[in-house]
């Protein structure tokens, strides 16, 4: 098995764990890291998921070996992309803490969590065009969804690699931390959701997914209206709602 389990109240870190071949996405990895995604997220008690690696190197991209395979079997690329893919969809929010580089596959993998938590050692590399390849597994849309058109061509055409802290400037990652910080900085920032309900993360991830793919403000309008009503009538929201009407009324006495 070369994805570690751990689980850590409500958060599961899954740990990337091949460190002597920099923690590739060979298919075995894929397919395991498929299964472990879809193994927490059968756990109602788990509403984050942590996303780090083994070694120096958070992922150096697909197997050389079956890429040379994939020349003849293009059906192959299916099973190499569908360890981050899984990642990508996954209905609760993933937090990637990234140590290391992440090459080619290994920066989809990246790009797939939602939340960057990165280290000075961190480097984005997409590589495919060097290699002599367009890149795959929806690169070019997970690039753009972070970076702007130039930063898009110098790093997908130019091979510009972003290292740590320029990762964040260039919206990459979310913060640059001290490698000994990693993994408790992703913990914590997970903290915040440790009482909210499953239900109401996964829905306001749907939502979010839903506007960031060209819905209009009326169409958000309509599909929240239904979502929030919902989540007005749960037993936390009027237990929160309540306590703080009380907080208000106090204060205005």
């Amino acid at each position: 098995m070369k994805i570690q389990i751990k689980k850590i109240n409500h958060v599961a870190k899954l740990t990337l764990s091949n460190p002597e071949k920099r923690n590739i996405l060979d298919l075995e990895m894929s397919r395991n890291l498929k299964v472990a995604v879809d193994q927490v997220c059968d756990d109602s008690g788990i509403k984050a998921i942590v996303l780090a690696s083994e070694g120096p190197a958070f992922c150096g991209g697909g197997a050389l070996d079956e890429l040379l395979e994939a020349r003849e079997q293009p059906e192959l690329l299916h099973d190499i992309y569908s360890g981050f893919l899984a990642v990508a969809k996954c209905p609760i929010p993933t937090v990637g803490a990234i140590n290391g580089p992440a090459v080619g596959a290994g920066m989809n993998l990246a790009l797939a969590c939602d939340v960057r938590i990165v280290t000075s050692n961190a480097k984005f590399d997409t590589r495919f065009t060097q290699l002599g390849i367009h890149s795959g597994g929806g690169h070019t849309w997970l690039l753009q969804r972070y970076l702007n058109w130039e930063q898009s061509v110098s790093a997908l055409i130019f091979g510009k690699s972003l290292q740590g802290a320029d990762a964040v400037d260039a919206g990459l990652a979310l913060e640059c931390v001290e490698e000994e910080d990693l993994e408790e900085r992703c913990l914590s920032f997970c903290d915040s959701i440790r009482l909210i309900p499953r239900e109401l993360i996964e829905e306001t991830k749907k939502s979010l997914a839903l506007a960031n793919h060209n819905s209009s403000h009326d169409d958000m309008i309509s599909h929240e209206f239904s979502v929030q009503a919902a989540s007005l009538r749960s037993t936390y929201a009027g237990n929160t709602l309540n306590n703080l009407f009380s907080r208000i009324k106090k204060t205005l006495n």
